[in-house]
């Protein structure tokens, strides 16, 4: 089960005498992209970087990176064996996550990285990350808030943005992201209450605005193109951003951002506001930071699993009965899969608009893989009620077992299938496994099927509902190879 709380986490944590400054970003949707992006004009800037976010993607030890790249298996082992031992030998009994954060700072700690970003993994109030101690904390960072895991942070949109607000620290900073209209009053609220209870300073961000593209700045805008699909410009958010010199007159420059879907500008906005803000109040470490930097580190960044593209070529090796050259196969044989993580209703809303933009994807009949993680009492019509229109076509799948979290499960395929027929109607198609309740070795099979199926209604495909099932397909890939 997962266990929420301070007291295992504080405990492991002064054992590792980390002294690493430190990021803190918490949010329901957007956090990870936060992480990111400060991340990359950090590295751009020229200081070293120590990453964490949750949950990890591919493998557990790509969840703590250094510099961008994830730690080898061979470091994290060393370092979670470090940390098992100190867990054991003081008998804490800390969780696979608390293990898992703890290995992450002793890590950071061993490579001395200048400053450490850190991702919280539920809430934030509790959340094992938030154990460390004030003056470990450079600043705190909110992102978009929304319902989510209710049954943990409180069924009310204050309730849980309370929680998150849990990370603020006593006398810090404080950027709250931009919130939907929904949950703006109630979310600035219970914020604001708990910057002034713990007397730091609250501060505000706004997204990016978009900018017309400029063939100078951006190249030439290239048609939509199956071959060439991570490049189309739909991709690319041409933006503005506020100069770090500006005198007053709203000095601004161009720049790109790589992460897909308007969201995204508010996410970059929040990470931008963190930069600015650091920059004024922590000068002896932050000072250096330009303009150019910011440009250069929204521009690189990436967030797989995020709305990204990825183009397969069907059948997959492993389940092909001779060889075949990649480079060989027929466009007929390759689907241009969308894929994103997006779990509950705020990113599902962020993934149904970023679909309404692309010309393949703005009307049905549209075909999804769907699978989604069992938590109540989020419902999955939160979630498909935002994805799936009349008509469209949908494989329901499930996702494998997830290593370190014993406690994730997949919504009931019957379940799946019954909201998911309402939704699609009599005109809709449901492709489902000939036995729905198959081993975790044979659902690879089950998502190859699918992938199959996928590509015989047409070029495109969308894959969705969890990023498990996102990381399912990865894997598989990565078998492939």
């Amino acid at each position: 089960s997962m266990e929420l709380g301070l007291e295992r986490a504080s405990a492991l944590f002064g054992l590792l005498s980390y002294t690493r400054p430190t990021i803190h970003v918490a949010g329901t949707n957007g956090k990870g992209s936060v992480t990111t992006l400060i991340e990359h004009v950090l590295i751009a800037s020229g200081l070293s970087i120590g990453k964490f976010t949750s949950p990890h993607f591919i493998d557990v030890h790509d969840c703590i990176s250094i510099n961008g790249v994830p730690l080898s298996p061979t470091i994290y082992a060393k370092h979670q064996d470090r940390v098992k031992r100190f867990s054991d030998d003081h008998q804490i009994g800390a969780t696979n996550f608390e293990l898992l954060t703890a290995c992450a700072l002793s890590a950071f700690e061993d490579a001395a990285v200048q400053v450490v970003v850190l991702e919280v993994g539920m809430g934030g109030r509790l959340d094992a990350t938030n154990a460390l101690p004030d003056e470990r904390m450079l600043i705190s960072a909110i992102a978009s808030i929304s319902l989510d895991h209710q049954t943990f942070l409180g069924s009310s949109i204050s309730e849980i943005a309370h929680e998150k607000a849990g990370i603020i620290r006593q006398g810090g900073i404080v950027v709250l992201g931009d919130q939907t209209p929904m949950s703006e009053e109630d979310v600035l609220r219970s914020v604001a209450a708990s910057a002034t209870e713990r007397d730091a300073r609250l501060v505000r961000s706004r997204p990016l605005v978009v900018r017309p593209w400029l063939d100078e700045f951006d190249g030439t805008k290239l048609p939509w193109d199956i071959e060439n699909i991570d490049e189309q410009p739909s991709l690319h958010h041409p933006i503005m951003i506020s100069s770090f010199n500006d005198d007053g007159t709203g000095k601004t420059l161009p720049g790109r951002l790589r992460l897909a879907g308007e969201h995204q500008l508010s996410n970059a906005g929040l990470a931008y506001t963190v930069l600015a803000t650091l920059r004024a109040s922590k000068p002896s470490l932050f000072g250096h930071l330009t303009d150019q930097h910011v440009v250069d580190g929204f521009s690189n960044a990436r967030w797989p699993g995020r709305l990204s593209w990825i183009t397969v070529s069907l059948p997959l090796s492993r389940f092909r009965e001779y060889p075949v050259d990649c480079e060989a196969v027929s466009p007929s044989q390759r689907l241009s899969l969308l894929v994103d993580g997006a779990h509950n209703a705020g990113s599902a809303q962020a993934l149904s608009a970023y679909l309404s933009t692309l010309p393949m994807f703005n009307e049905p009949p549209r075909t999804f893989i769907l699978a989604l993680s069992f938590s109540p009492p989020k419902r999955p019509v939160d979630v498909l009620g935002e994805l799936l229109r009349p008509r469209d076509r949908v494989a329901l799948v499930q996702f494998g077992p997830v290593e370190g979290m014993p406690w994730v499960s997949n919504v009931p395929h019957d379940e799946m299938k019954r909201v998911a027929r309402n939704l699609i109607g009599p005109s809709g198609e449901i492709w489902e496994a000939p036995d729905a309740d198959v081993s975790a070795m044979e659902q690879s099979r089950v998502l190859h099927d699918a992938l199959q199926w996928a590509r015989s209604k047409g070029s495109f495909g969308i894959l969705a509902g969890s990023l498990y099932l996102v990381s399912d397909l990865y894997r598989l890939l990565r078998t492939c190879e």
